[in-house]
């Protein structure tokens, strides 16, 4: 059959094969990049004081909070805004809407 000369350089071979024929890591050029929300994107202080930047993240209607998927902000930034808003409020610096003033509004039952 086989020689023990000729078995020796048929595993030498195969591992110098294994060793040079590693597989390449390639990114996957279909992985979606990853979205920032336009505060950390573009690196906008956020403070309580700023009233006109926090009114974009409130319904002029009823005074709620917009949730992430109407605002496209991340998850902390929402909660940071969130926090803003109600200490804006606290201070007098925004007005808070109640539901029943809202319904006298329309004229809701």
């Amino acid at each position: 059959m086989f020689s023990p000369l000729v078995r020796c350089t048929r595993l030498v071979s195969s591992a110098a094969s294994q060793s040079n024929d590693m597989p390449i890591h390639i990114e996957n050029p279909y992985k979606p990049t990853k979205r920032q929300c336009f505060i950390c994107k573009n690196n906008i202080e956020l403070d309580y004081k700023n009233v006109q930047l926090l009114s974009q993240f409130v319904s002029p209607y009823t005074g709620r909070v917009y949730g992430r998927h109407i605002t496209g902000l991340c998850i902390p930034m929402q909660k940071r805004v969130a926090t803003l808003i109600e200490r804006a409020r606290k201070f007098g610096m925004t007005c808070t809407m109640f539901l029943s003033s809202f319904k006298v509004l329309w004229r809701m039952k």
